[in-house]
């Protein structure tokens, strides 16, 4: 497996792209940046959000790398070129984020710890910050990372009671039927829906990084993932009671920072500020104006994310 390289987002350096078989055979890709010459860091276990390829954070693992780090990231099941789970490729499909938790736990003994330097932290944008969340408070979580960032956590969609009820009442029945991977077709879906962009768009307020983003999947359609299913919805649901449950968050022992955009309408600020009071050990710093992908904003906002991640993982 190889990565998709355009102008203006190339290749880092020290790149190695392979694949792992998953917890139940899923061929899954990931890929290994090893940091640039010098002192190492340790490494940065990087988890991105539904319909994130690995060469979206092109940028960032480069800045990672510049600070001593080695990174890795997957493509979780379902996306970029990790296997597909429905005859089409652009349907955003999982059974249960549990599935997620257990890929991370086989990446981390497969791949990480037998190939990338200690310590190991994470770092866990939106849906990877809600599937990140669960593995640190499971057994297999306990004491792998010294410290994890998440930036935009994926605790709750942003959208009214009333309208999170019905569709939640809907993607459990379609599961229930055997139907859900049938396409959600109401929601909006991933870049490989080619659009021109709107300034007032949920993502980021940074016309070139989101054009760059579509320009990838243009290279590579391969990459694509439209809209999510009632599968992945209910997936979803049930997923987000999980890691909202007091428990669960008092078991993640792993110092966090959460890194929350004060514009971000995409996923619920409200339920990351709560999970956030409820951790054992998590620094809040809120962006302004700040959208729902940080590192993906203007050359600012990104500047401030990356300030706050510098100050926390910089420091013994």
């Amino acid at each position: 497996m190889n990565f998709t390289e355009i102008i203006g987002n190339e290749i880092p350096d020290e790149a190695h792209a392979g694949e792992f078989t998953g917890f139940d055979g899923l061929t899954l890709r990931y890929g290994m940046f090893k940091a640039d010459a010098g002192a190492s860091r340790g490494t940065i276990c990087l988890f991105g959000g539904r319909s994130e390829p690995i060469e979206k954070y092109f940028e960032s693992i480069k800045k990672w790398q510049q600070r001593g780090f080695c990174v890795v990231m997957m493509d979780w099941r379902g996306q970029g070129l990790s296997d597909r789970l429905t005859t089409d490729r652009r349907r955003g499909h999982v059974i249960s984020f549990g599935q997620y938790v257990q890929d991370v736990d086989v990446l981390l003994q497969k791949i990480v710890k037998p190939n990338c330097p200690a310590p190991y932290n994470a770092v866990a944008h939106s849906t990877g910050g809600n599937i990140l969340t669960q593995y640190a408070a499971s057994s297999a979580g306990q004491d792998i990372f010294e410290k994890m960032v998440l930036i935009s956590p994926f605790y709750a969609f942003d959208i009214g009671g009333i309208k999170a009820t019905i569709i939640k009442i809907v993607a459990g029945a379609m599961s229930g039927l055997g139907i859900g991977t049938l396409k959600a077709t109401f929601l909006e879906g991933g870049p490989k829906e080619l659009k021109v962009f709107d300034p007032n768009n949920l993502i980021s307020s940074d016309q070139n990084r989101m054009e760059r983003e579509q320009d990838i999947i243009k290279a590579n359609l391969d990459l694509a993932l439209g809209a999510p299913t009632f599968g992945w919805l209910n997936a979803a649901f049930k997923a987000i009671t999980k890691v909202n449950n007091p428990k669960l968050i008092a078991a993640v022992k792993t110092p966090i920072l959460m890194v929350v955009g004060l514009n971000d309408h995409l996923v619920s600020q409200p339920a990351m500020l709560d999970v956030a009071d409820k951790l054992p050990d998590c620094h809040v710093v809120k962006i302004a104006d700040g959208r729902h992908e940080l590192l993906m904003e203007n050359d600012d906002i990104i500047d401030q994310t990356w300030v706050a991640m510098d100050e926390f993982l910089l420091v013994d």
